[in-house]
């Protein structure tokens, strides 16, 4: 039986209905509300109940086509069948126009009941419904420690939650040296490792518990070292699934190793940043890593981030590109006042220094075909998205 959920039918309504659809084996309704839930609640219950069928009440109409177009994209394939009130109700031509292309009557009749599902049944069989998963994963790896690579991954991902309609999340797979709390001053609250333990009972809720919510960023944090800190592959790649499907842009900063964990991420990441800085040794190691990508079969996948770049040092970019054998895609100024700065104070840099202009431009080119829009008023500033991280930390 194809799996149904049911929105904005009355209780008795929606009980008829649900009981018609198991006599006749057309369908289990796994989830129902009898109201026209906020967009934010019918994206997190849609996620959770994962339906095949959406039953949808056309009593209001606007809000049914808000929501059955919103389904369409947070899961593509899924079937709309709109609910009219009683028999002599018209069809609403918007409504076709919409893609919504069955119907049913109340009273529902069964001979009705049964084509609309014989229909449905048949377009599912030939294009089931899956959950859309976004491909913009972006993986931060440094060529060894200390180079900046979790900066950088902060004030990209900040930069990123800049934009308009942009869900992001910053998570640090480093389990068990990661600094993005100490960066971000999150010293409290559960961590990344807990919420891929319970991958199984993670929905919109309980992932809340697991996140800090810094503005219009959502950041994972790693939680303090620990020896007993393990993971399974699956429960990493578990993770990355559900957030695939809650963000329209996941930045990971790694710790730089090919350990399990971080081979998850590696292989689902669109793009891999390798980030290193202009002095031979961290050229060298770069070009290491490299080679150990390309091996992999991720060298396509590589891009350099040269990080702390002096013009005086005499190295330019297109010698570190040739020494590395991938491309450079962004430099960043060596700019040591404004990155202690916001190490200070736990917050990005402000998008008016050296380092933290050249990080906002690098992260619009990452979603250039994302729609941007551009007032005459000031621009918020990336330090303003982190206002509310005083007031959640008191």
């Amino acid at each position: 039986m194809l799996r149904a959920m049911l929105v904005g039918a009355d209780y008795s309504h929606a009980n008829e209905i649900a009981e018609l659809l198991a006599m006749r084996r057309h369908a289990t309704v796994a989830g129902r509300v009898d109201y026209f839930p906020s967009a934010l609640e019918f994206g997190r219950i849609l996620r959770e109940v994962e339906p095949e069928v959406l039953l949808m009440s056309l009593s209001d109409f606007g809000r049914a086509i808000e929501l059955h177009r919103l389904a369409a994209q947070i899961m593509p394939g899924i079937q709309t069948v709109g609910l009219l009130r009683d028999s002599g109700s018209a069809v609403p031509l918007e409504a076709i126009r919409e893609g919504i292309r069955e119907f049913l009557e109340y009273p529902p009749a069964l001979g009705q009941v049964d084509g609309v599902f014989e229909r449905v049944g048949a377009h599912l069989a030939q294009r089931p419904p899956q959950q859309a998963e976004t491909d913009l994963i972006y993986a931060f790896f440094p060529a060894r420690p200390g180079l900046g690579a979790s900066t950088i991954a902060v004030n990209t991902a900040a930069a990123l939650a800049e934009i308009p309609d942009l869900t992001v999340l910053l998570a640090d797979f480093d389990l068990h040296n990661g600094v993005l709390r100490l960066l971000l001053n999150l010293q409290n609250g559960c961590s990344l490792a807990e919420a891929a333990m319970r991958t199984a009972s993670l929905d919109e809720d309980i992932w809340r518990q697991f996140v800090h919510r810094l503005g219009r960023l959502d950041v994972a944090r790693a939680g303090k070292p620990a020896a007993d800190t393990r993971l399974e592959p699956v429960q990493v790649a578990s993770l990355m699934r559900f957030a695939k499907r809650r963000y329209k842009v996941v930045c990971a900063d790694l710790p730089g190793t090919f350990d399990a964990e971080s081979m998850v991420v590696l292989r689902e990441a669109s793009r891999i940043f390798l980030v290193t800085t202009p002095e031979p040794l961290s050229l060298y190691m770069a070009r290491e890593d490299m080679q150990a990508l390309d091996q992999l079969g991720l060298g396509g996948r590589v891009e350099v981030i040269l990080n702390r770049y002096s013009p005086k040092a005499g190295r330019e970019p297109e010698v570190a590109s040739r020494t590395i054998g991938a491309p450079v895609v962004a430099v960043v100024p060596n700019d040591y006042r404004s990155t202690q700065h916001a190490i200070r104070t736990g917050q990005p840099m402000a998008m008016t220094s050296p380092a933290g202009s050249a990080l906002r431009t690098f992260a619009r080119t990452l979603v250039s075909g994302h729609v941007i829009a551009e007032t005459e008023e000031p621009r918020m500033s990336l330090a303003s998205l982190f206002g509310l991280r005083k007031s959640q930390a008191s």
